[in-house]
């Protein structure tokens, strides 16, 4: 029985070292996105809600979701508007079909550091894809995606 979905889980990095070069400016045998959205320096916009509408409108339906992946930085929570507008966001995102939003709050600092020297990030857990991990847990290749993710993407 096949499900459909628009992530990939942990086959980002598998998948990415099968597949050559793709006209968004992924480079051949580099990880594939990890779900609905684009590949992480895609966008140089920063449309958050662009994405959040284009994530909505592609969900399947049934079976597994399109999640969409949102990078935010730690200083955002010290603006109650800016904590007000990603609110919205994310109820807007909802309200035109959005099924499931991963997460993940951290400075860029702070996770570059973390994969320089993840010994010393014991308790940093990151969202990965559908799946959240203790980011010293994870393989240098998956560390890099997230840490790229987080680097081009954080709003």
């Amino acid at each position: 029985m096949t499900i459909p979905g628009w992530f990939s889980w942990a086959d980002t990095v598998r998948f990415g070292k099968n597949v050559g070069a793709t006209p968004n400016g992924r480079h051949a045998q580099k990880p594939i996105s990890h779900g609905a959205n684009p590949n992480p320096g895609f966008r140089k916009d920063g449309a958050l809600s662009a994405a959040a509408r284009a994530v909505a409108a592609i969900q399947p339906g049934y079976g597994n979701t399109a999640p969409w992946q949102l990078e935010l930085d730690i200083g955002l929570t010290k603006s109650p508007q800016a904590v007000e507008a990603i609110m919205n966001l994310l109820k807007g995102h909802f309200e035109l079909g959005g099924t499931l939003v991963n997460i993940n709050v951290v400075d860029g600092d702070t996770i570059l550091k973390a994969h320089e020297q993840p010994e010393l990030y014991p308790d940093l857990i990151v969202r990965v894809t559908g799946f959240s991990a203790y980011f010293t847990s994870l393989s240098y290749d998956f560390r890099q995606l997230v840490v790229d993710r987080i680097i081009r993407e954080a709003v």
